[in-house]
């Protein structure tokens, strides 16, 4: 479970940072992963 969420978190900073460089097709690609990670882990 820590793990997980842990993992989220760094996928979360991964998103920001894409946005923060303009990179918004990535970032969008990166939250669809972390809604679905959550949906499946129900974190």
């Amino acid at each position: 479970q820590e793990q997980r969420r842990e993992a989220l978190e760094l996928l979360e900073l991964d998103m920001r940072a894409a946005a923060k460089d303009l990179d918004f097709e990535k970032a969008a690609d990166l939250r669809d992963v972390i809604l679905e990670l959550r949906a499946e882990y129900r974190l």
